[in-house]
């Protein structure tokens, strides 16, 4: 089993954020980090922050895996399946476009959201 847990960091000044996620498997653990400019709030800073981990899995066609994020907003507007409009309809329907598609496949063990 793969777990993955995103995390971002946000600054209303520059409305600049910094995602990280980190790829925790038995073998290995991998971090990744990217600085991303314009973001608008902190709940999108956690969405992207997510949708980057989501997207690294993909690319690396891994089975067995867990998301975790300290964002309960974005934990429970996923699990709920609610667009919030702070989020950016394409932010939101990505992240569900791209978990949905790996319960279809079954590549995805249980939702930890």
């Amino acid at each position: 089993m793969v777990t993955v847990r995103s995390d971002a960091v946000w600054s209303p000044l520059g409305t600049n954020a910094r995602l990280g996620w980190v790829v925790l498997s038995p073998a290995a653990h991998q971090c990744f980090q990217k600085h991303t400019p314009f973001v608008s709030s902190a709940l999108v800073a956690e969405g992207l922050a997510l949708l980057e981990a989501v997207q690294t899995l993909a690319k690396e066609e891994r089975a067995m895996v867990s998301f975790e994020s300290d964002s309960e907003q974005l934990i429970k507007t996923i699990n709920d399946e609610n667009y919030i409009p702070e989020l950016g309809w394409q932010t939101f329907y990505l992240m569900l476009l791209c978990l949905s598609l790996w319960f279809l496949f079954g590549s995805l063990a249980k939702r930890t959201l």
